[in-house]
């Protein structure tokens, strides 16, 4: 929360934080590109959920492809990460069928698993419900600070407000008030967004 002399954080743990100002004016129509590219830095394979994550893998999903993008391809070096883990690495590519990637689904289901419950479930559903400018301002001003995507959460709510439904995105780019998304229900599928009106 902001206040005219205090802003309040709520964090799991005090490492990696920055505080810092801008100008509402210099995020307006503003152009970020992170980099990060559906079908090229997302999983193959669609959010159908596991033994372990029976409601789905989106947060999981979303969260191990951003950490894929950071630590391993961009500080690392390494291959991107679509296709990467397909058929559990063994040398024979079967990108259509993702039954065989046994790896990459208990990864992002422990992972999701992980998310989904406790404090860090407690966390971002805390910030729901925000005010629709504060929130767009937020994610242009993280991307355009760290040079990264950005975990998002989307959710669907009853006639009483209570959540019924979630789904987590990675935001990955920001063009003319439009907010690109990677979605683990639309593997590689670029043209997913959130339109800032």
């Amino acid at each position: 929360s902001l206040s005219e002399n205090q802003i309040v954080i709520t964090m799991s743990h005090f490492s990696d934080m920055v505080v810092s100002k801008t100008q509402k004016s210099e995020l307006d129509n503003i152009k970020i590109d992170t980099g990060f590219k559906p079908g090229v830095d997302d999983w193959q394979f669609v959010n159908n959920g596991s033994d372990i994550a029976q409601d789905g893998q989106c947060a999981g999903q979303s969260i191990t492809s951003m950490w894929y993008y950071y630590e391993k391809y961009k500080k690392a070096g390494e291959r991107r990460l679509y296709g990467r883990f397909d058929n559990n690495d063994n040398g024979t590519g079967t990108i259509d069928f993702d039954l065989d990637d046994s790896w990459s689904y208990r990864y992002v289901s422990v992972v999701q698993n992980t998310v989904g419950s406790g404090i860090s479930k407690g966390l971002f559903r805390e910030f729901t419900g925000t005010n629709d400018s504060l929130t767009y301002y937020a994610f242009a001003y993280s991307m355009l600070l760290t040079g990264n995507p950005q975990y998002t959460a989307i959710y669907q709510y009853d006639q009483t407000g209570k959540i019924v439904s979630g789904h987590a995105l990675v935001a990955y780019r920001i063009e003319k008030n439009i907010i690109y998304v990677a979605d683990p229900n639309y593997p590689g599928d670029a043209t997913r967004s959130i339109v800032y009106d």
